[in-house]
């Protein structure tokens, strides 16, 4: 079905660049190029997450990378999800089933995983929730 062009209106709009008149870019383009971190609390957490299998990981790698270039208040769900308080889940699939790794997010845009687990139910487990918290306090604090 064609619109008759009398029929249909359209309102000039108004151009929105990053750039002010005199070449400088504004604030909001300088503050979407500082990148996110993403790091292991430390070296059990390390062990986790290389116990998992390999398509697992390479997925940690792809949601981390996608962290670091769109940044963690752009991405949402398939790939991050909150969970409770400060502890938020990265969302794992692979052939072998599916896991989880609990992060928290501290100063200067990092993101610190505290616990990696393979998952064998649908919910998320109490125990590593409550596990990857008493992690968390020792970053958070």
């Amino acid at each position: 079905m064609a619109l008759a062009s009398s029929t249909l209106k359209l309102r000039p709009t108004k151009r929105r660049t990053s750039r002010s008149p005199s070449g400088v870019h504004s604030i909001c383009a300088i503050f979407r190029s500082v990148r996110w971190s993403v790091e292991a609390l430390n070296d059990t957490v390390e062990r986790e997450l290389d116990a998992l299998p390999a398509d697992m990981r390479a997925r940690f790698v792809r949601i981390s990378e996608l962290i670091a270039a769109v940044g963690l208040d752009r991405l949402r769900e398939p790939y991050v999800k909150h969970v409770q308080g400060p502890l938020w889940e990265m969302r794992l699939t692979g052939r072998a089933g599916v896991a989880r790794a609990l992060y928290v997010t501290v100063r200067n845009r990092r993101v610190v995983i505290v616990r990696v687990f393979v998952k064998k139910t649908r919910k998320t487990p109490a125990g590593e929730v409550r596990l990857a918290l008493r992690r968390a306090r020792k970053v958070i604090e």
